[in-house]
């Protein structure tokens, strides 16, 4: 979520329905142990930092197809520009004009 641009608060929020209590034989963690795993990784993604904040998608969502039909960058586009990487928005508008 940190890489979405989110606020660590919003990465926390689903754990308010959890307990914290004794999770020595349970098979799942104690709210305290979800919200330190979630606060690590929030933190580890580069959290309210510049990173989340980028203008590049994160690699693991870029598409490797350079054929993309003019559709897909339209509606990339949109995506882009809706989550203000408005350079990458540009880009594909580009392509899509171009195709």
């Amino acid at each position: 979520m940190a890489k979405l641009g989110a606020e660590l608060n919003s990465a926390l929020s689903f754990t308010n329905i959890f307990t914290d209590k004794d999770d020595t034989y349970s098979t799942h963690p104690s709210k305290s142990k979800r919200v330190n795993a979630v606060r690590k990784g929030f933190n580890k993604a580069g959290g309210n930092s510049s990173l989340a904040n980028t203008n590049n998608a994160p690699t693991e969502y870029t598409r490797k197809n350079t054929n993309m039909s003019v559709e897909e960058y339209i509606n990339r586009g949109i995506e882009r520009r809706d989550s203000n990487n408005y350079n990458g928005a540009i880009s594909d508008f580009t392509a899509a004009i171009k195709n």
